[in-house]
């Protein structure tokens, strides 16, 4: 009984890590294309959107949805994921809208977001193609579990708050406009421009209004300017 006891001991010591890992669920796979920013302008990159199921090594599960944006020019790639969440369709739509910008060089590609801080992810990684991107960003993931574990599906980058130097106003109708309201969040609702000019990174963003954003190479805060006109709707 003894050696029993030792043996499935031992046995569980060895499965409980095995158990941890990422599937993919091929039923929900679908394709779709978003636009960019690159030195020639506007570009047009595949994507494709998955869902995946995670399992950690302490036994915690995460169901979530898994995007990965490639360039075929440049070979690059980016990810992200999304753990589910039913008020949200994860990142696709923030990507298709522009509440997500993304610049794609030769360099690599560059993501702009600003949920409320102006947020900036580098992405160096390559691939042969979008399928050979998907399975590399599963792999990824996969190895980085322990520590995503603990600290969400984050990524490394540049987190900067721009909300004195561009006015709350940008966002928020003040005080005695028609659409005050007493809660309201700061955050942009689309990239409508990003350039990189002379190791400047200038962003044109916009939610009620449009501001100007210069970052200098190593995406830090340079100045900011108020444009005149009223945002566009997205082409």
């Amino acid at each position: 009984m003894k050696r029993i006891q030792l043996f499935v001991l031992a046995l569980l010591a060895v499965a409980t890590p095995a158990d941890a890992g990422v599937t993919k669920n091929a039923l929900t796979s679908t394709r779709a294309a978003v636009d960019v920013f690159s030195p020639e302008g506007r570009r047009t990159l595949p994507a494709v959107r998955s869902w995946l199921d995670i399992r950690f090594a302490n036994g915690k599960t995460q169901r979530g949805d898994l995007v990965v944006l490639y360039d075929p020019e440049t070979k690059h790639y980016l990810w992200l994921f999304a753990p589910e969440n039913p008020g949200k369709l994860g990142f696709l739509p923030d990507l298709q809208l522009g509440a997500m910008g993304v610049y794609s060089s030769p360099a690599g590609m560059v993501m702009f977001c600003m949920p409320t801080d102006l947020s900036v992810r580098e992405f160096t990684k390559s691939a042969s193609s979008l399928d050979e991107a998907e399975q590399l960003s599963i792999a990824e993931i996969e190895s980085r579990l322990p520590t995503f574990e603990g600290n969400g599906f984050a990524t490394d980058g540049t987190d900067l708050s721009v909300i004195q130097q561009i006015g709350r106003e940008f966002a928020c109708p003040p005080f005695g406009d028609a659409d005050f309201r007493p809660v309201c969040g700061f955050h942009a609702e689309r990239f409508a421009s990003i350039q990189r000019e002379e190791g400047l990174w200038r962003l044109v963003v916009e939610t009620r209004l449009r501001q100007e954003i210069v970052l200098d190479s190593k995406f830090q805060f340079v100045s900011t300017r108020r444009l005149p006109g009223l945002p566009q709707p997205a082409q």
